[in-house]
């Protein structure tokens, strides 16, 4: 590690003691949160210079450094003067200042930068013999600022065509400015088009483009490897690419794995150029969060204690991004930057609201099956299962109030709300869901806790109304002409709430219209619990049409409830024709589920 110390006045440099602690503490730690790994051994070189007007023309100081302490609220050291160096303090505190700029160290309330700066041999020598100025003016840069203003990427690309040339161009490919917009402008025409993710003429086209993207980032990387902005639209290349292939009905033509892993690999490399990036640090947490975590999970092997360690390694990781996305936005104070970067502070609480709800299971399938069964139901919950409840419902109200500008309760005008569906970053229906679910897991987890009913449900009365109104912002969102949408999976956990409570007739009514296998299941459930024999008949047609679904991802519950159904109308020439349709591929869940119905499985 190298330093920069600044100095207010001379007495202070004459001293030989150097404190830092209170808001310029903070300023360091917000930049460089490798300062607690500062120690005398780890300290390789120091110059220290002084600020003011008085002092631009006196030259800069080498110093030794000792005895260093660091904690979370104080940071000392001792120093000695070695020499004056021939350097004049004006010349470092101009080629800081500009690196600063470059590197994103610069308070954007304020306009300072840390009064100690941290960093490597390589950006120490840089600052020292003056920073460059590394935006080149070419005969093309005022002719691509018009057409990138224009958002004219084809005419970008057409002008450089072919662009297999391009590295010919000296004057282009060794300026980094100039090759950073086309590369843009590759990128733009790198994107599949609606409609076309299965057009093979139309992938092969696009995929040409996002390949040249990649190589034209790469060469700006290689022409200047400190500037994060170049390791960060190449980590965004590839995010996008791992969003594409992941979307509902996207394209298929490339390997999710390969693509996330150079995403967070070049994103990395940003966040180590630029700790506070948010962009950066949003991507990463959001890559890891929704996709590298169910990739690992879901992929083929045995687990070991070593998986399980590393899974919550990658769970920290992702978590440490968003948090820090959530902690540099609300430590600003300039509305203008508030505003830039809304979009991922919003993403940033609802992605990890989402996550600490996601990490409680209801283990649905077992609980209907006891419930029908009418044995005892007990599942062990924890007091860090309610922890994670409570993280995901602070930081879901919280996403709610910053786009609503109001405190969040659970009466809101649902007219108002349905206005904003297409201007929030996350539409209210997701986040009025997301919230009642919530409310409804904290009913259902304090339930199993064998918490008293009286002080319960509330919370089940809460997470319902919010339900309910996602679904009325939904219809007059609808009436508006703003979206149509879907809300069958929002009944379905308003079906599941209403089995819980013992509210069999909600249940039925509103799942009861819902075409999707797993809601027939919850629907079935319903049906069978309300022990009424003409209900029977009703959840054997329902199961069967579900058992029939090929992409029916419940069908396993589909078929247990339906072999119940055969038993309870006598029926036993069919369930012993499903257990021959299921013998050799039945999974050991669904012979625990078949036990705890009371059904032998030999």
């Amino acid at each position: 590690m190298y330093l920069y110390v600044s100095f207010f006045n001379e007495s202070n440099m004459l001293r030989g003691k150097y404190n830092l602690y209170g808001k310029y503490l903070e300023g360091v730690k917000e930049v460089f949160p490798n300062y607690l790994k500062l120690d005398k051994s780890s300290i390789k070189g120091c110059i220290g210079y002084l600020k003011g007007k008085e002092n631009s023309k006196k030259n800069c100081f080498l110093l030794n450094i000792n005895n260093v302490n660091v904690y979370e609220s104080k940071l000392s050291f001792d120093f000695n003067v070695v020499q004056e160096l021939d350097i004049s303090n004006e010349f470092i505190n101009k080629s800081l200042y500009k690196f600063a700029w470059r590197s994103d160290w610069v308070d954007r309330t304020t306009g300072y930068f840390p009064l100690i700066c941290i960093v490597d041999k390589l950006d120490f020598d840089t600052i020292r013999k003056g920073t460059p100025n590394l935006k080149k003016v070419s005969s093309y840069s005022a002719e691509l600022e018009e057409l990138k203003g224009k958002n004219d990427w084809r005419g970008i690309c057409n002008r450089f065509s072919p662009l297999e040339e391009v590295k010919n161009n000296k004057e282009i490919w060794d300026n980094p400015s100039d090759l950073y917009n086309l590369a843009f402008a590759c990128s733009k025409l790198g994107e599949p088009k609606n409609g076309l993710e299965r057009d093979k003429k139309h992938l092969k086209t696009v995929k040409k483009y996002r390949e040249y993207s990649i190589y034209f980032y790469e060469r700006c990387y290689e022409l200047d490897p400190r500037n994060f902005r170049y390791p960060l639209a190449l980590g965004y290349r590839y995010y996008l690419n791992v969003m594409e292939l992941t979307k509902q009905k996207g394209r298929k033509d490339g390997n999710v794995n390969y693509e996330m892993t150079n995403a967070i690999n070049w994103l990395n490399k940003t966040i180590e150029l630029n700790p506070r990036s948010i962009k950066a640090n949003y991507r990463k947490g959001k890559l890891i969060i929704d996709k590298k975590i169910d990739n690992f999970k879901y992929a083929p092997r045995k687990w070991t204690a070593e998986d399980f360690e590393e899974l919550k390694e990658i769970e920290a990781d992702g978590v440490k991004s968003l948090e820090r996305v959530i902690d540099i936005y609300e430590k600003y104070k300039d509305d203008k930057y508030k505003s830039i970067f809304l979009r991922e502070y919003v993403k940033a609480l609802y992605t990890l609201g989402t996550f600490y709800l996601e990490k409680v299971e209801l283990h649905w399938d077992y609980y209907i099956c006891l419930k029908i069964s009418d044995k005892k139901i007990k599942f062990d919950y924890s007091s860090e299962d309610t922890r994670y409840i409570s993280r995901g419902k602070k930081l879901l109200e919280k996403c709610f109030e910053v786009e609503s500008k109001t405190l969040f309760n659970k009466d809101m005008d649902v007219s108002e709300l349905a206005k904003n569906i297409g201007k929030w970053h996350v539409s209210p229906i997701d986040k009025l869901y997301k919230l009642g679910i919530s409310n409804l897991k904290t009913y259902f987890v304090l339930k199993m806790l064998g918490v008293n009913s009286n002080k319960i449900d509330k919370y089940g009365d809460v997470g319902e109304k919010l339900l309910l109104t996602a679904i009325e912002v939904a219809y007059e969102g609808k009436r508006q002409k703003n979206i149509r949408r879907n809300t069958n999976y929002i009944n379905e956990k308003l079906g599941k709430y209403y089995i819980i409570s013992e509210r069999y007739g909600s249940a039925i009514k509103i799942t009861k219209n819902c075409r999707q296998s797993y809601i027939k299941n919850t629907y079935a459930g319903a049906l069978i619990l309300s022990k009424d024999k003409n209900n029977i008949n009703k959840a054997i047609n329902v199961l069967k049409s579900a058992k029939e679904d090929r992409y029916n991802l419940s069908r396993e519950l589909s078929l247990v409830l339906l072999i119940y159904t055969y038993k309870l109308s006598d029926e036993n020439q069919k369930i012993g024709e499903l257990m021959e349709e299921l013998d050799g591929s039945m999974s050991k869940k669904s012979r625990k589920l078949l036990e705890v119905l009371d059904i032998g499985v030999c």
